[in-house]
């Protein structure tokens, strides 16, 4: 409002008289009160933790679907903490300090996630940490073999007298007559 002077809120500062605006605290440091001409350090998170906004002597899990591999001066705020698992990798357990890359079989697509998802029949995965899955070529199909071999064992050829002319295939078709 004009003419009148507000206090900075928690979280940051303002070191300079007549400004009309607060300035956030760098990462590693907050201001706990109101009115705050500096930001002071805070403690230091261990890997998986971030610093709680309202108690310098707390630390907060990061969440699922994240991890946080560094020891030093956390930054209060998580999304700036703690980073995304990303695609091909999922975390589905608190306060870590890595992803886990998905296993063979399995991709995942999206980032955040808490688990991975398994090919579907006529794909295959045999490396771990993929964001897809592999179709079996055309002339060869997979419905029940493992989707974690290789494609030469994951998908299986055709037989004489059938033919898949698409890739991706659950099944061969007869040949025509003639």
């Amino acid at each position: 409002v004009q003419g009148e002077c507000k206090p900075c809120p928690k979280g940051t500062y303002q070191d300079s008289d007549g400004a009309t605006t607060c300035k956030p605290c760098a990462a590693g440091t907050y201001s706990f009160s109101t009115g705050a001409t500096a930001c002071a350090s805070t403690s230091t998170c261990d890997k998986g933790y971030y610093q709680d906004p309202t108690n310098a002597n707390n630390c907060i899990k990061c969440a699922v679907g994240k991890y946080r591999d560094a020891a030093v001066l956390a930054s209060s705020v998580e999304t700036a903490a703690c980073k995304a698992c990303g695609a091909g990798q999922y975390q589905n357990v608190e306060a870590q300090t890595k992803c886990v890359d998905c296993d063979v079989g399995q991709y995942q697509n999206l980032e955040l996630q808490t688990a991975c998802k398994t090919c579907e029949s006529g794909e295959h995965q045999d490396a771990e940490g993929q964001s897809k899955c592999l179709k079996c070529a055309a002339g060869k199909f997979r419905n029940t073999n493992a989707a974690s071999s290789p494609e030469a064992s994951a998908c299986t050829q055709c037989e004489s007298g059938h033919h898949q002319a698409s890739q991706g295939a659950l099944k061969c078709h007869a040949c025509a007559a003639g």
